[in-house]
């Protein structure tokens, strides 16, 4: 049996679907994620990369819940950590998410988000 990933959830409450937030949240627990803690990314502001802490506090997996900016200000924390990321389409037009083939439909992205496989 598969180890439940621990996930940190990054947002922002101006990404174009950012009223999905919660039932995104709760698909990621029907899918077997525990969300360890979500926070907007106006926390990161002026923060050093947090991915190595993140680790350290148990955390399997960053999850940017917007869309391409939030998902780029997501990976300038993780980037040197090795820290997976998983990307919930809730931006306009979400086009890192279409370039990497991530369904636009929040529950089989989430689904993909967990039982997918990593790429470099």
């Amino acid at each position: 049996m598969q180890k439940p990933k621990r996930a940190i959830v990054i947002h922002s409450p101006h990404s174009g679907r950012a009223a999905q937030l919660s039932q995104a949240l709760n698909y990621l627990q029907q899918v077997g994620v525990v969300v360890a803690q979500v926070l907007p990314i106006s926390d990161l502001d002026g923060l050093p990369p947090q991915g190595a802490v993140w680790q350290q506090s148990g955390i399997d997996i960053a999850i940017a819940a917007g869309g391409d900016g939030l998902v780029g200000g997501t990976i300038t924390h993780i980037a040197e950590s090795g820290l997976p990321l998983g990307i919930m389409p809730l931006g306009t037009a979400n086009d890192i998410a279409r370039a990497l083939l991530i369904p636009q439909l929040l529950l089989h992205a989430l689904r993909l988000l967990h039982g997918g496989k990593n790429r470099r």
